[in-house]
């Protein structure tokens, strides 16, 4: 006895959904198949070749003009499109912008136009490109709203902050506006050998809860023109941000600049319904996971194009600091006898620095032992520290029920946030090979979770 036939067209969409290579094998089964798995064949879109990224530009310009066919989802199936990858980092020649530039009128009249490529996607939740490919596709990107989001950071600050920037101050961009999930990785296109600095001065004012300029609090609380801001997500809750290593004393360097992260608004009880709602509505108190990765393991063709030779013999002939050469002994190597490997050394002296600044959490261990920065952060760090906390109070007089509390003199300061409690410092490897970045966009593509 047969299933019922919706019951089967459950079980082959589901399928489809599941596993892209059944999706494209149902198509082959029968007409009727075909047509109900259609739009699974859209959902998930991996491109890693320049070939690849050519032809499936040119299906795109063909299915506006071309008659319908059972097996493409109508003349607009990329609105089907879910979760979209395309890195073609590894393909051979020209890299895509100087393809795309040498391309024939001819052929170039075949393809849709690279400028607006990304418009052709407007329900992507899921979106990861490569370095040439975020400067490629750069400016249609204002036309998609993912939730989230995977870049290559190659360096170029300036492309970053064209892309997360408003076009005014009380203006959250487009791209920003259902934005939960942030994964950067910092590739340093010189030197595959060497990292990239965190751009924490673009990063942070993305997340939820910051103070900063062209933060959320920023466009809706501090601006005249709150009332026409944006009302959409109140930021970034889950930011990674991966690159081959840090050569710098994260205790002089990066723990301090990561200050932001680590404090967040003292707001006086009882906090009922509508107080919540505000501090939601302004995205504070609501970053869940900050996460740093490094990576020492390299690729077989991760090589440096000058002195290799020279510093493979010094590595073969030092005997010193475990057979380190005194020119590659740095903030990321050279870590003493203590730990068996530079990546747990680094960890430890990262860990250790945050903690003397913020402390870490409230276990017996670091309980009483507050940070040197405490203090400071709880009087305000900075007159923009004063000046949001001050203006916080006066937005949040109306949200406290009368008798609660003294609604003319509400009190709002600043406490440290325990690292400890949302901080994963190196508990994964930075994704910084195709492979790696593919195998992530699957599983969350799969599990339809950002995280």
């Amino acid at each position: 006895m047969s299933l019922p036939w919706e019951l089967q067209w459950i079980i082959l969409q589901e399928a489809a959904r599941q596993d892209p290579a059944s999706a494209y094998a149902l198509a082959l089964v029968s007409r009727n198949v075909c047509e109900c798995t259609k739009a699974f064949r859209w959902r998930t879109i991996v491109i890693q070749s320049q070939k690849a990224l050519l032809s499936f530009m040119e299906t795109l310009k063909w299915i506006q003009v071309a008659p319908h066919l059972i097996s493409i989802p109508g003349r607009d199936a990329a609105t089907q499109t879910r979760h979209l990858y395309i890195d073609t980092s590894e393909s051979e020649g020209p890299d895509l912008l100087t393809l795309l530039a040498m391309l024939p009128d001819k052929t170039r009249s075949q393809l849709v136009d690279p400028d607006t490529l990304l418009s052709q996607f407007p329900n992507v939740c899921q979106l990861s490109l490569g370095s040439v490919e975020l400067q490629a596709f750069s400016k249609s990107i204002q036309s998609i709203s993912p939730v989230s989001c995977t870049l290559v950071f190659d360096g170029n600050e300036t492309l970053l902050s064209h892309i997360f920037g408003g076009t005014s101050r009380h203006a959250l961009c487009p791209f920003r506006r259902r934005l939960r999930h942030l994964h950067v990785i910092g590739i340093n296109p010189q030197s595959e050998l060497t990292g990239l600095p965190m751009p924490l001065t673009i990063l942070e004012p993305l997340c939820a809860g910051s103070f900063s300029a062209g933060s959320c609090f920023d466009a809706r609380a501090l601006s005249s023109h709150a009332a026409a801001a944006d009302r959409a997500a109140p930021g970034v809750r889950h930011l990674r941000y991966d690159t081959r290593k840090f050569s710098f004393r994260p205790l002089d360097i990066f723990a301090t600049r990561l200050r932001y992260f680590f404090q967040r608004p003292d707001v006086p009880a009882p906090s009922g319904a509508a107080v919540h709602a505000l501090l939601e509505d302004l995205g504070l108190g609501m970053m869940e996971c900050l996460e740093i990765c490094w990576r020492t393991d390299q690729n077989q063709n991760a090589r440096e194009k000058s002195n290799v030779e020279r510093q493979k013999q010094l590595l073969r002939t030092s005997m010193f600091t475990g057979g380190w050469p005194q020119e590659l002994r740095g903030a990321w190597t050279d870590r003493g006898i203590q730990h068996k490997n530079a990546q747990e050394a680094f960890r430890m002296e990262l860990q250790d620095a945050i903690a003397e600044l913020y402390g870490w959490d409230d276990t017996p261990t670091h309980a009483y032992l507050d940070g040197v920065y405490v203090d400071r952060i709880r009087s305000g760090f900075s007159e923009r520290e004063h000046t949001a906390v001050h203006r916080l109070g006066q937005l949040l007089v109306p949200a406290y029920p009368s008798g609660a509390v003294d609604r003319d003199d509400i009190e709002v300061g600043l406490q440290v946030r325990r690292p400890g409690t949302f901080l994963h410092i190196g508990e994964r490897q930075a994704a910084l090979y195709v492979p790696d970045r593919v195998c992530l966009f699957l599983e969350r593509a799969y599990m339809d979770s950002p995280l």
